[in-house]
């Protein structure tokens, strides 16, 4: 569930789908993140939050690599 990006919290579905059950690394981190913010509709003046989101998502589930 990712917070502070959306009106309420959004839960990153597709990327849950995609890497369930499987093992986790570098490249899975990183096509996760970008399904993650695949459905993003921003704002007017929020779409340069959506690579930081990306980011935040992908180095994270790398760290759990």
């Amino acid at each position: 569930v990712l917070s502070g990006v959306a009106s309420i919290p959004w839960r990153a579905e597709a990327a849950e789908k995609l890497i369930l059950g499987k093992r986790l690394d570098a490249a899975l981190a990183a096509k996760a993140a970008a399904a993650a913010v695949e459905q993003a509709d921003p704002l007017e003046h929020n779409a340069a939050k959506l690579p930081l989101v990306y980011g935040v998502i992908e180095q994270s589930l790398t760290s759990f690599a």
